[in-house]
């Protein structure tokens, strides 16, 4: 797998529950605590066992389709503990409201 130049940034959550923003357009900096929510993917290691997206995760991404900075389609995906398989909802939605 080849991973282009993006930014990883690892965190937790005051439960202790690590975290994993994922750059995928290139614009998080060194010291950004967080990715953003247009065009990042967001992976939660739910059953701390140190792989993001396994049994039990959860990975949100963020879509920006058209480029305007805002997110037009997000991506949930919630893996399911006793199987594996993926629970994936897509959700479009306009941030005109926000």
């Amino acid at each position: 797998m080849v991973v282009e130049s993006r930014t990883l940034s690892y965190s937790i959550t005051r439960d202790s529950i690590p975290i994993l923003w994922l750059d995928d357009d290139g614009d998080m900096r060194w010291d950004d605590l967080e990715g953003d929510t247009k065009n990042d993917c967001l992976l939660i290691d739910r059953n701390r066992d140190g792989i993001y997206g396994g049994h039990g995760d959860l990975i949100i991404d963020w879509i920006d389709t058209d480029n305007d900075g805002k997110a037009d389609m997000q991506i949930v995906a919630s893996i399911l503990p006793e199987s594996g398989r993926s629970m994936a909802k897509r959700t479009l939605y306009d941030r005109a409201g926000y």
